[in-house]
């Protein structure tokens, strides 16, 4: 059987469009993922690179095998390390813009938040088989952007980051929604949240 939403149903009978998304093979966008992720080049800060690894070396297991969401974008195995790749993917490509100006920007305030925003999703969201699942209780209850705030902010804390960068990291997170009437935590008040909600907002609505 072919499983959509959970109830067995003859393959034919789902739309093409659907089968193909479902089916595709995804390895050379998780091998495109994976050297974003090792690539320490666009780092000023080396270290926060390091950070970065050991908290996805931890993890890397569940992030290459979660969905990003239900149904909504990247809803297959594998999604959520794909949709992440990219948000940060496009917040690098909106920074280094040569015809923006964004000199005030801290990029690695911004890549940190890219790459932590929806590590909360590795306690919502789940497979069943080939189909996604979603724990609503806890998302209901906590929300995947104040889970991904608690994970960055323990790992961040283990790692000893100053705390004003953690802080600042944390407010780019809890805002990555945009608007309240979206889930968001709180609304953005920095150049790097608005990007990263720009970002999120781009890849969450882009055809997969």
């Amino acid at each position: 059987p072919f499983h959509c939403s959970l109830v067995p149903i003859n393959e034919e009978d789902v739309p093409e469009e659907t089968r193909c998304r479902i089916k595709k093979d995804r390895t050379k966008q998780k091998v495109k993922a994976l050297e974003l992720l090792k690539d320490d080049s666009c780092w000023k800060d080396k270290s926060l690179h390091s950070f970065l690894m050991g908290f996805f070396k931890s993890n890397m297991d569940k992030f290459t095998s979660v969905p990003a969401a239900v149904g909504h974008h990247h809803a297959y195995r594998g999604g959520l390390f794909i949709h992440t790749a990219h948000v940060f993917s496009l917040c690098h490509g909106i920074v280094n813009n040569p015809m923006c100006e964004f000199d005030q920007v801290d990029s690695d305030i911004l890549y940190t938040a890219a790459w932590f925003h929806d590590t909360g999703k590795l306690d919502v969201y789940s497979m069943d088989g080939e189909v996604p699942i979603i724990d609503s209780e806890k998302e209901s209850m906590m929300g995947h952007i104040t889970l991904s705030d608690r994970i960055f902010r323990r790992a961040a804390e283990q790692f000893g980051l100053p705390e004003k960068f953690i802080d600042r990291v944390s407010h780019c997170i809890l805002s990555h929604h945009d608007r309240r009437e979206w889930d968001t935590v709180v609304e953005p008040k920095t150049i790097e949240a608005t990007i990263l909600c720009r970002a999120d907002c781009i890849s969450s609505r882009m055809p997969d």
